[in-house]
């Protein structure tokens, strides 16, 4: 989900290539939205990386490189792919649409 939020930007729709490194030992969805330890995402030009290597080095904090933004999909490793348009409609106003089919 935090994936999926990081791609609605209010100024256009920014879509990510990412590979999770992920072990599916079952259910799909287990594995994509298991909570289990925090995890924080960084989304920034190429050229701050090395910075952001090297203070997350100063400070003892573990950093994965994961994928590239761009495109008009969410697409992570090959458990999902799906155009962002579809994804922000069924996310935006998802409450909304549960209250009101009750």
């Amino acid at each position: 989900v935090a994936l999926a939020e990081c791609c609605f930007n209010p100024a256009g729709h920014v879509g990510a290539t990412v590979q999770l490194g992920l072990e599916v030992h079952g259910r799909v969805d287990e594995a994509l939205f298991a909570e289990s330890q925090s995890r924080i995402i960084v989304s920034l030009e190429e050229k701050g990386l090395d910075a952001l290597k090297a203070i997350c080095a100063e400070f003892g904090v573990p950093l994965s490189v994961i994928g590239n933004t761009g495109g008009a999909s969410l697409k992570i490793g090959s458990l999902v792919d799906i155009s962002l348009d579809s994804a922000h409609s069924a996310f935006s106003g998802s409450l909304e649409r549960l209250i009101a089919s009750s």
